[in-house]
């Protein structure tokens, strides 16, 4: 799970979030601070997050903001 907040020009510029090069959802427009929650398989997993812009025009601060990262840890067997 993750904090995310978005001040971007609405349906043009998107936050996008991504596990193992599946979009998994994308914010746009004035989004305040809350949290995304998501399912994550044991293994290697790749997570991405990008901002997309188009060329022309902005709006907000025409930016996007990630807080408060958490990932579950695997336990170790004891004795590591």
């Amino acid at each position: 799970m993750f904090d995310y907040k978005v001040s971007s020009e609405t349906n043009w510029d998107w936050l996008e979030f991504y596990l193992n090069g599946r979009l998994l959802q994308r914010w746009s427009g004035e989004a305040g601070w809350a949290t995304y929650q998501f399912s994550v398989l044991a293994g290697t997993n790749v997570f991405q997050w990008r901002y997309t812009k188009d060329p022309i025009g902005s709006a907000g601060l025409d930016a996007a903001f990630i807080d408060n990262l958490d990932l579950p840890q695997l336990a170790r067997p004891s004795g590591f």
